[in-house]
């Protein structure tokens, strides 16, 4: 945790500094927002992956719609990944409805109801 801690703190640093420089796009200072260039959701601040660029709010929304759409390229081409999910939500859920039905057996009624809740 300390690490990548430290990592995201680098990051935020090396970010910063580029702030003054403006939109990497048009090079205007106003409503500036930075932005993972490889999508922080998936790769977090991994070594390597850590970019943030500044751009104005405007070119930040085009190229995240951008963005959108080419994942939704790439998700059309594989759609047993929605499949696959909801099979495994649905084998998540089913395990905790057991551990909540042996807590309640086992009279640890309040366990069973964070659980079911």
């Amino acid at each position: 945790m300390k690490e990548e801690r430290r990592r995201r703190s680098d990051a935020r640093k090396k970010a910063l500094k580029k702030k003054w420089k403006g939109c990497v796009i048009s090079g205007s200072h106003d409503h500036l927002e930075g932005h993972h260039i490889y999508k922080w959701a998936v790769f977090k601040e991994k070594e390597g992956f850590d970019e943030i660029v500044w751009l104005t709010r405007e070119n930040h929304r085009e190229l995240e719609e951008l963005i959108r759409a080419r994942e939704n390229d790439v998700l059309r081409n594989k759609p047993e990944l929605y499949l696959k999910a909801w099979e495994d939500f649905k084998r998540l859920k089913e395990n905790e409805r057991r551990q909540a039905d042996e807590a309640y057996r086992m009279g640890r009624k309040a366990e069973a109801t964070k659980l079911v809740c």
